[in-house]
């Protein structure tokens, strides 16, 4: 969990597990009558890049709490984010936190929003399994997303001549066209070879059918389907020391390597929720906090963040 400051008007959850704790023991002795945290109607808008686990944990709340009727729909982040300012939805999950914009908008209007961090996960770098590239530093990536590489036989003695380098990503309204925007290009604009995704699925579908191209998805989609992709490594010039006491410097976005900070495309997936009380969202968000909900996240690839896990650290080499 990261709090924010006291100084913010995002009322962010201090002492989750506390709250965590305290809400569960409502939930078991809730009144059987009217909304509670375990009866009502709610609908839930999540950001599209982490909609396959957050598709799970919706199931598997309606499924422990019969009375409980839980919706979903799928927005980019952005989108999602705009609907819980304009009160058109009580509780979102971003895969990012408010930004500057979004945060002006929320002291000025004195909003009411509660936040949670929920998970890490990583942005995983997809390239066609016939690439010869397995690794790429943050400034190779840099190069490539802003076409100053424009074919990977620039970055590849064995790579073969190709059309340009084609960039498939989510628009301008996801988490992934923001963070690689902001992170990797530097806020320098991206290469023209770029096509703008509306699903995070159809950026797998344009990487397993052009060899020539590279892409962007939460690793959440690569739990659902990762064939005729191939996953690359990345690396900063600082190393770190794996379990094994190896210098490393490029990694994988495996949930050990999330949770340490090693892999440099880390991002926080956040429940916002403008509902005051203990309702039905406050149970949705207590059960996602909860040991059964914080597996659902890890069995999908990303990383509890409330909950204490054990992360296996795979093997690592240069």
């Amino acid at each position: 969990m990261q709090a924010r400051s006291g100084k913010r008007a995002i009322r962010a959850v201090l002492s989750p597990r506390l709250a965590i704790l305290a809400l569960m023991g409502l939930i078991s002795c809730a009144p059987d009558q009217g909304e509670s945290p375990t009866r009502g109607t709610l609908h839930v808008i999540t950001a599209e890049s982490v909609a396959p686990v957050l598709t799970k944990v919706v199931q598997e709340f309606n499924q422990n709490y019969p009375n409980a009727h839980l919706s979903l729909s799928v927005a980019t982040t952005r989108e999602a984010i705009v609907k819980m300012l304009n009160n058109e939805a009580k509780v979102i999950v971003s895969a990012r936190e408010l930004n500057d914009e979004e945060q002006a908008v929320v002291e000025k209007h004195q909003l009411y929003v509660d936040a949670l961090g929920i998970a890490y996960d990583g942005i995983a770098v997809l390239v066609h399994p016939t690439n010869p590239v397995n690794q790429l530093s943050l400034e190779e990536l840099r190069l490539v997303t802003t076409g100053k590489v424009r074919s990977w036989r620039e970055l590849h003695p064995a790579g073969k001549k190709s059309p340009p380098i084609f960039l498939a990503i989510g628009g301008p309204n996801s988490s992934e066209y923001e963070l690689v925007k902001t992170k990797v290009a530097k806020e320098m604009p991206f290469t023209t070879q770029l096509f703008p995704c509306s699903t995070s699925a159809q950026v797998l579908n344009l990487v397993r059918a052009r060899p020539e191209a590279i892409g962007f998805v939460g690793t959440a989609w690569l739990a659902e389907d990762s064939a005729g992709v191939k996953v690359l490594e990345l690396g900063t010039e600082e190393y770190h020391v794996d379990a094994t006491g190896k210098r490393v410097r490029y990694f994988a976005p495996h949930p050990a390597h999330i949770y340490r900070e090693f892999y440099p495309l880390r991002r926080t997936i956040f429940i916002y929720s403008r509902e005051k009380g203990y309702g039905l969202g406050a149970g949705f968000i207590s059960f996602a906090a909860s040991g059964p909900g914080q597996k659902i996240f890890l069995n999908s690839g990303l990383v509890p963040a409330v909950q204490p896990v054990r992360l296996v650290q795979p093997t690592t080499t240069m």
